[in-house]
């Protein structure tokens, strides 16, 4: 791992529970025992470093998705990793980390949403097609509400919520259940034994924590 890399995954582990706003480089510097012209000669300045954070999160994000798409795996099995991915990668996220960039890192944060509307959503669309074209979702499923209903719950995450709530109401082990039982209703009954199975030996156990590590 190069320095830069060293230092956006230091960065992080700071900007994922406190957010942009009130950390500077200052803080970061004395957090890490680096001085300000180390930062300085990797990033030129503060809007760069959180470029750089926000980008980081979306690689890695993305990285694990393309791994379980890659897969040599049924559609439904490879669309449940990818629900877990997306809630791993939230659970170690502050919503603050959203807040403070839709409010003060526009560029950034339109690219989060692009991410999430775009990206993803399409993931879930092909990954649904395929599962409808192998037999195990109904013809009539409604593939276009299914990632619409989706992408709007995963909208709410920085909204209002009980600490131990993944999304307003919810436990990530609730959304995750909520997202199967959808599925099964789609299912035709290859589907649903398929998705029995799948379950029959798939880690759903989400520990709900508070989100993030105090750094």
């Amino acid at each position: 791992m190069d320095r830069k890399q060293e230092l956006i995954e230091k960065f992080f582990s700071v900007y994922r529970n406190f957010g942009f706003k009130d950390i500077t480089l200052d803080d970061l510097a004395l957090k890490f025992g680096i001085s300000k012209k180390t930062i300085y000669k990797y990033f030129g300045n503060r809007e760069h470093v959180i470029h750089c954070v926000a980008d980081y999160f979306l690689v890695s994000v993305k990285s694990e998705i393309d791994k379980h798409c890659q897969q040599d795996s049924s559609p439904l099995k490879q669309l449940l990793d990818v629900i877990c991915v997306t809630i791993r990668s939230l659970l170690g996220i502050r919503p603050i980390f959203f807040i403070s960039l839709s409010r003060g890192h526009r560029r950034q944060y339109l690219a989060l949403l692009d991410f999430r509307t775009n990206y993803f959503s399409g993931i879930l669309y092909d990954l649904l097609i395929d599962a409808r074209d192998d037999g195990f979702l109904s013809e009539s499923a409604p593939i276009h509400s299914f990632v619409a209903a989706h992408n709007n719950l995963l909208s709410t995450f920085a909204e209002g919520k009980k600490k131990d709530e993944f999304l307003p109401g919810m436990t990530s082990e609730s959304y995750f259940l909520f997202v199967v039982s959808t599925l099964g209703g789609m299912a035709t009954p290859k589907g649903k034994d398929q998705l029995e199975s799948i379950l029959g030996n798939f880690d759903y156990s989400f520990v709900e924590r508070q989100r993030g590590t105090q750094a």
